[in-house]
């Protein structure tokens, strides 16, 4: 189990979303909406609040919002997923109640969920350029460097299971 994206497996993690999604209700609604576009966009929590508050004020799921931790302005591209309710959001949540709940709730460190969107990207031989372009890292450096320790840690893994076969 890799450390940075803490073992999840991103289709898994949507589907539970989804799932609990469905039968939510109030701010606990909330909370998975955030959590939901978060997974489905690769972003940090911050990001994908600002995107459920925008969408359930505008109606509009495809949204520019500013790229946490760049001082440069950035913007990047969330959808809200389609599953997500303009009028079940509660406007009154606040970013902590997200964080918290993913915690104590869904047993996820919110970080981790942004990790396995980029791992499952990976695996899926997506050009490490376009992830870094969707994620909004300014430096495909600190993204190369979390790529190679994930795959270097599975390369070790599988040789270690091939040398222990005979």
């Amino acid at each position: 189990m890799g450390t940075w994206d803490k073992g999840l497996e991103l289709e898994q993690v949507i589907s539970k979303l989804k799932e609990e999604l469905s039968r939510a209700e109030g701010a606990e609604y909330t909370y998975l909406a955030v959590l939901l576009t978060q997974s489905l966009n690769g972003c940090r929590v911050g990001e994908a609040f600002s995107a459920v508050q925008d969408f359930a004020r505008t109606g509009q799921r495809e949204l520019r919002v500013k790229v946490e931790k760049r001082k440069d302005g950035a913007e990047r591209l969330i959808i809200v997923p389609p599953e997500v309710q303009r009028a079940k959001i509660d406007l009154n949540v606040k970013l902590a109640n997200v964080k918290m709940y993913a915690i104590r709730k869904l047993k996820i460190n919110t970080h981790s969920l942004r990790y396995a969107w980029i791992t499952y990207q990976v695996k899926n031989n997506v050009n490490p350029g376009m992830i870094a372009a969707i994620t909004g890292h300014k430096n495909l450096n600190m993204l190369m460097h979390y790529i190679q320790k994930k795959q270097g840690e599975e390369h070790l893994r599988r040789q270690l299971g091939i040398f222990h076969r005979g």
